[in-house]
């Protein structure tokens, strides 16, 4: 699909690229290097008031909101391991949401579970699971990785009293251990964790896994955790188009940070600035608008600012957002490869022609995480980016590194209080920030949105495909799969019928195309959410991994349920539901497209 530009659009691409600059990202890292970052404290008002008042020196309208959102913040904890008589200290931390127990101890027989995490996944949030069977009642479980809130949460689901989470390397990452995405809810508050939890590094580990081979070792766990509702600052800029100005990209990542944080995201943090100066700049040359914000409550309140402000605005967000774009923690030391980048299906070709276009470089992609600040699946933004790029393995290995949540997916820096200035690379910050500029630039201009939909349910064919030989004749995807099929079909007609009509308009613009965009807007509307969400709409699932149309994945159980006919028969009656929901979808919209723009 060939995409067709608004008038001006590559002088305009080269000037922006050509006017991105090192200085005010320089002088906000600097900044932001002395500021500790919590969650509704005073350092994040600090760093919220450095951005706005760089954004009235540029000219930019913006408004810093104050959500109340539900935060927790370790204060202390401690960990024992029972010699003889005596209890011997082992250094540890809390992650946010831990249950706090202090002053009390909550001792147990520790219990070691294994767990699977394997170098092969795409991230880290994907790549832990516990072993169900493990006998960990009444128990404190060990297991090894470093954070999962899935984890924590089966565990406490199998009685286990406390978790001590044995980080990989030498280092304690700080993280969440709530499965609940944002502030809760009347159906969700109860997922918020009811057991403490530790982390502590793989030397003390290994000699705690060492001890239990032995037999009998008792631990106790003490934590102390600030939990509360704290007004938290969220500024958020609007730059309007020339075109069409009510339609928007949303560009935001998250304010708040473990310690300094200077990558993570203090670096995300000065690129969305800087691109709120050029942007504004350009705003003559744009065909649409862009709101930038800066989310609190990503490190300490489970993406709180982001899912409020998806909760807030979210028919506007419905209506008359075309994409969002996260941005998080770019330019780590030796962050060179974009070659599993994120992005959503339909964006395939154009992500990998742009950051071809900037680097050089041929990425794969890969889907997008349940993770991140990516609260906007359930409205069915079509999305791109987060983790853009990652440290290339041969340096990785090199250097012992080993896989974390972001800094170039590698650097073990990565949510400790070594995240400072030495661990980023400014030249690396500026290249990464010349591939979003291009990729927004492009989302503004692009006369007919670049959202090939074939590539989309190409991938859910796929699945589709892979669910029915894992179900084999126990249940009959066919309906979904032919479903997929004819809207394909479709859809290989629109498109011809779109570009043909964009052909034949040489004075075309971003707002002569709307129509067209409203039906593709429409698309993502509804596929994203039947791919990316198992509740109903406007809800936000379990920050755990959803895999691709994974409303469909109990036909995995299906198997083993043949001799359960209770369970089995139940399992067959959900599946046969959720697969009604798929092809609902599918028709709907092969009936928009028979309709046409």
């Amino acid at each position: 699909m060939k995409i067709r530009y608004r008038k001006g659009h590559e002088a305009l691409e080269e000037r922006i690229l050509g006017t991105l600059s090192a200085q005010e990202p320089q002088a906000l890292l600097n900044r932001f290097s002395t500021l500790v970052r919590s969650s509704g404290k005073e350092d994040e008002f600090k760093a919220a008031h450095y951005i706005s008042d760089r954004l009235k020196h540029f000219g930019v309208p913006h408004q810093v909101y104050e959500p109340t959102l539900l935060i927790s913040l370790p204060i202390r904890s401690s960990l024992q391991v029972k010699e003889g008589n005596s209890w011997e200290d082992i250094r540890c931390t809390s992650p946010s949401f831990s249950a706090s127990t202090s002053p009390a101890w909550v001792e147990g027989p520790g219990a070691m579970t294994t767990s699977t995490v394997r170098e092969e996944d795409d991230y880290v949030f994907d790549s832990a699971a516990v072993d169900r069977a493990a006998d960990v009642r009444g128990k404190i479980a060990l297991c090894e990785g470093t954070f999962s809130p899935g984890m924590v949460r089966d565990l406490e689901d199998m009685g286990a009293v406390a978790v001590v989470m044995i980080n990989p390397g030498d280092r304690i990452h700080e993280s969440n251990c709530s499965t609940v995405w944002g502030t809760p809810t009347l159906e969700n508050m109860s997922r918020l964790p009811g057991i403490p939890v530790v982390s502590i590094r793989r030397p003390d580990g290994d000699r705690l896994i060492k001890k239990f081979n032995g037999g009998g070792v008792g631990l106790r766990i003490r934590t102390e955790m600030d939990v509360g509702w704290r007004r938290c600052p969220m500024p958020v800029a609007e730059i309007r188009g020339a075109d069409e100005p009510d339609s928007f990209i949303l560009v935001h990542g998250h304010l708040d940070g473990w310690y300094y944080g200077v990558c993570d995201n203090g670096t995300g943090n000065a690129t969305l600035l800087e691109l709120a100066r050029v942007l504004y700049e350009a705003r003559e040359g744009l065909g649409r608008s862009f709101r930038i914000a800066w989310s609190p409550g990503h490190s300490h309140g489970r993406y709180a600012g982001s899912t409020w402000y998806a909760d807030q605005f979210a028919m506007d967000l419905e209506e008359r957002c075309v994409a969002q774009m996260n941005i998080d923690s770019p330019g780590a030391k030796w962050a060179t490869s974009y070659h599993r980048a994120a992005f959503m299906a339909e964006l395939t070709a154009f992500a990998r022609e742009t950051i071809h276009d900037i680097s050089g470089q041929r990425v794969q992609g890969s889907r997008p995480q349940r993770a991140g600040d990516y609260s906007f699946n359930n409205i069915g933004l079509t999305s791109i980016y987060m983790l853009l790029d990652e440290i290339p393995e041969g340096i990785r290995k090199e250097k012992g590194f080993y896989k974390v949540g972001g800094n170039g997916g590698y650097s073990i820096s990565w949510h400790t209080d070594q995240d400072l200035m030495e661990h980023i690379d400014i030249d690396l910050v500026m290249t990464h920030m010349k591939i979003y500029a291009a990729t927004l630039c492009r989302l503004a201009n692009a006369l007919l949105l670049p959202y090939d939909f074939r590539e989309t349910v190409a991938t859910h064919q796929a699945r589709l495909d892979y669910y029915q030989r894992v179900a084999g004749s126990r249940f009959d995807l066919g309906p979904a799969l032919e479903g997929a099929k004819s809207l394909h079909q479709s859809l290989e007609k629109y498109y011809a019928s779109a570009e043909k009509a964009l052909a034949s308009a040489p004075d075309a613009t971003v707002a002569s195309m709307k129509e067209q965009n409203d039906v593709l807007l429409s698309l993502g509307r509804a596929l994203i959410p039947i791919d990316y969400v198992n509740l109903p709409r406007f809800e936000h699932d379990p920050a755990v991994p959803i895999p691709p149309l994974g409303r469909l994945e109990p036909i995995k159980d299906l198997a083993r349920l043949d001799h359960d006919q209770h369970l089995r028969n139940i399992t067959l009656n959900t599946l046969a539901r959720r697969r009604n929901q798929i092809v609902s979808v599918y028709r709907g919209l092969g009936k928009l497209l028979e309709k046409g723009p």
